[in-house]
């Protein structure tokens, strides 16, 4: 993955099945000011604080309550304010702006 100055994703490589061998942009992403990639699933950090994920939610990686995955992503429930993200073999991470 990749976050272009104006603030936009770009991913590739294999997403959900599909084999990107070119990046392609994460439609619906924009202002976002940090990503990461965590085995099968990603996460983007926007300006206002709010996480964003998307890819394989076996164990609930994208925090949306559910275990569905999603290719689109979806905003990872009750969390604002954060500053930073980290995605670790199926553990999430988020730093609140309050330390």
């Amino acid at each position: 993955m990749a976050i272009k100055r104006d603030g936009t994703v770009w991913e590739w490589g294999e997403i959900l099945g599909d084999n990107l061998l070119i990046p392609q942009r994460v439609e619906s992403l924009e202002k976002i000011i940090d990503i990461s990639a965590g085995g099968r699933y990603s996460l983007a950090l926007k300006i206002d604080g709010t996480v964003w994920a998307w890819g394989a939610n076996y164990n609930g990686q994208l925090g949306n309550g559910t275990n569905a995955s999603s290719s689109v992503p979806v905003q990872v429930s009750t969390l604002a304010g954060m500053t930073a993200i980290e995605g670790v073999s199926g553990h999430s991470i988020a730093l609140k702006n309050a330390g």
